[in-house]
């Protein structure tokens, strides 16, 4: 009887592990590198030739969890050097581009 219920509680317990779904951390790579490959695959599709990221951060505190801010340099379609900001949403996997100067 007591092997029984001591298999029971370790079949529980390992199943009670497996619902937990951790969120990204602010320091997880994977959602760093996602939200900078997104970010400028976007920017490329908007017609901006070498795009060289500068930084990404995580926003979340401020905006959501979830949410990178990737600054980026670029060059735009006119030949002229511009600053890139894009907001990349995790949870929606949606980024948003906009100049900065």
């Amino acid at each position: 009887m007591k092997g029984k219920c001591l298999v029971l509680s370790i079949v529980s317990l390992a199943l009670a592990s497996c619902v937990i779904r951790p969120d990204y951390d602010k320091d997880d790579y994977r959602a760093r590198e996602h939200s900078r490959g997104a970010c400028v695959d976007l920017a490329h599709d908007q017609g901006y030739r070498r795009v060289e990221v500068q930084s990404v951060k995580s926003i979340g505190a401020k905006v959501g969890p979830g949410t990178w801010e990737v600054m980026m340099r670029g060059v735009a379609s006119t030949g002229r050097e511009v600053k890139l900001s894009c907001e990349f949403d995790g949870h929606r996997r949606q980024a948003a581009l906009s100049r900065v100067d």
